[in-house]
């Protein structure tokens, strides 16, 4: 991006925080927030394939769904992405997300990117806890892993996120990058941060195409969406026309 729009979306995760009461200076946890503030649904499910998760919005009711098959970091990562979605793209009434970089080829994907990287780590609450940790000496690889598992957010996220501040190096950033559940855990970490999300229990809706089709029922969504939902998510077979279709048994569906 442009250094005027990262310096747009930066201020725009600032005055987001403010406007949520949150100091800029502590570390959040979207999780409650966002189920906190009125006309938002959150949950978690299981989907297939890579999908980081998608959002809908209907007036000013909106729902975020995350991929329980991604690591927790990138789940919490994702619902601030959809949560920009929701809130700035003005008309947009849902999309898809698979979230791999942070410049991605479609613009709103890169705003989204950069505004959940400023909201969940913003560089006052960085530097306050790198003074604080730091007492100025270098930065350590020690040092990383306590303020991304500080700031719940991903390694790559955090790696980033220091880069941009001038805190670490390209050769640093290339270095600390690999083998980063073994080397967490060495520190003494569990490493669920860095892990997909094993569901103990359902949540609000227990599948990916059960939401799908609850929205398609309450005609939150078209049967054009619906069908693309399906498609991203992994369910071709519920497309495909068969004589069971409509067969009313647990195998009608082969999922």
């Amino acid at each position: 991006m442009k250094a005027q729009d990262v310096l747009r979306i930066k201020a725009l995760a600032r005055e987001e925080r403010v406007h949520l009461n949150i100091s800029p200076l502590v570390p959040v946890d979207p999780f409650r927030i966002f189920m906190e503030i009125e006309g938002i649904t959150l949950s978690v499910v299981d989907m297939h394939g890579d999908l980081s998760g998608f959002f809908l919005k209907k007036g000013d009711e909106g729902m975020v769904v995350l991929n329980a098959n991604r690591s927790l970091g990138h789940q919490i990562f994702t619902a601030v992405h959809e949560y920009y979605h929701m809130r700035f793209d003005q008309g947009m009434e849902g999309r898809v997300c698979l979230i791999h970089t942070f410049d991605q080829d479609v613009n709103s994907e890169t705003e989204a990117n950069y505004f959940a990287t400023y909201f969940l780590v913003p560089e006052e609450a960085l530097e306050y806890h790198l003074e604080r940790r730091l007492d100025g000496r270098g930065i350590e690889f020690a040092d990383v892993i306590y303020l991304e598992q500080l700031f719940m957010v991903s390694h790559v996220v955090m790696l980033q996120r220091l880069l941009w501040m001038e805190v670490i190096s390209q050769a640093q950033m290339k270095r600390w990058k690999p083998n980063i559940i073994r080397n967490a855990r060495r520190l003494g970490y569990d490493g669920k941060l860095y892990q997909k999300t094993v569901l103990s229990e359902p949540l609000i809706f227990s599948d990916y195409a059960e939401i799908a089709h609850q929205l398609l029922e309450t005609a939150a969504i078209t049967e054009g969406k619906y069908e693309e939902y399906l498609m991203e998510g992994g369910y071709f077979d519920l497309l495909i026309e068969s004589e069971d279709e409509h067969d009313e048994t647990e195998d009608a569906y082969r999922i």
